[in-house]
């Protein structure tokens, strides 16, 4: 079970200036949110709560796997009502442990 388990952190893109002002450079990578999931599908098909994700639609998604290699993942669904997301990581870097 555990090379399938991954670690999700959602970034998003700032503004870097002196307490957020505007003037600064942007930043991208800082972490809005984490989680935990894990791959279902060689190819990198991976299954995480729909509140982890929650507004990563436009925003990159850090996936970090057992072994500590990191791959970039996108949302592909996710339903709030039941609370599961799916994610689909870095296809470029399949095959997947699942």
């Amino acid at each position: 079970v555990a090379p399938a388990v991954v670690n999700l952190a959602v970034l998003t893109r700032t503004g870097g200036g002196l307490f957020g002002v505007r003037g600064g450079h942007d930043r991208e990578g800082v972490v809005a949110a984490t989680g935990s999931g894990f791959i279902i599908d060689t190819k990198g098909v991976c299954v995480t709560n729909a509140h982890v994700v929650r507004g990563a639609a436009s925003t990159k998604l850090r996936v970090t796997l057992h072994d500590g290699r990191t791959v970039e993942g996108q949302v592909v669904a996710a339903d709030a009502a039941s609370d599961i997301a799916v994610v689909q990581l870095d296809e470029k870097r399949a095959p997947y442990p699942c």
